[in-house]
């Protein structure tokens, strides 16, 4: 009966230190997943703070290139206009000196315009 006993009391010792062991590797895996979700949650901020940072400098990159091709469609426009009134004022000397060089058949083409003007806007 003692021996029984004995065994009982070695398998109790036994059940004891496997539920301690149980328990030691169970805070050790507790602590490993804490400090596993501690890092995921640092690479995490880091990675959106990372992309936040190069999304601020998208931005200023955008905000350059439109204002640099607000200056060059500006710089365009302007000499688009230059061009334009060079030849409008090109234009209107030669008619000013073809008028003075002949008067008669200005007058008489400006008469004939006028007709022709005339009659297509009484037809409509």
């Amino acid at each position: 009966m003692a021996d029984v006993k004995q065994k009982f009391d070695n398998m109790s010792h036994e059940a004891k230190n496997t539920a301690q062991e149980a328990k030691s590797t169970l805070q050790e895996a507790r602590s490993l997943i804490g400090d596993a979700a501690g890092s995921v949650k640092d690479n995490a901020n880091a990675a959106a703070q990372a992309v936040s940072s190069y999304a601020g400098q998208a931005r200023e990159a955008a905000g350059d290139v439109a204002g640099q091709v607000r200056d060059k469609a500006g710089e365009w426009a302007d000499q688009a206009m230059d061009a334009t009134s060079k030849a409008a004022k090109d234009f209107s000397g030669e008619v000013t000196a073809m008028v003075r060089k002949y008067p008669v058949q200005s007058l008489l083409v400006g008469i004939g315009v006028g007709l022709l003007l005339g009659r297509s806007i009484r037809s409509v």
